[in-house]
């Protein structure tokens, strides 16, 4: 069952990268992979650069199976 917290995170207007992160997280907490994984894709746009991001977002996709090409984080790490 979801705490109430999780509850209001979860269906919050995300304002900022910082509250889509929370929301990615609170989803993740939740076992909802691919509502997590929406989440984390769409801070990672915000802020590349954000390594914890792009891990928590590569723990999302290995979760599912998916997991994207070595280039992909190298790309990201180069700021490229």
């Amino acid at each position: 069952m979801l705490s109430l917290l999780t509850v209001l995170v979860l269906t919050a207007a995300p304002a900022d990268f910082d509250a889509l992160r929370a929301r990615a997280l609170a989803a993740y907490e939740a076992r909802d992979d691919r509502r997590a994984r929406a989440l984390y894709t769409q801070a990672a746009r915000l802020r590349p650069e954000h390594a914890a991001v792009q891990s928590d977002l590569g723990l999302c996709l290995m979760k599912q199976g998916r997991t994207p090409p070595p280039q992909y984080f190298l790309r990201h790490l180069s700021g490229g």
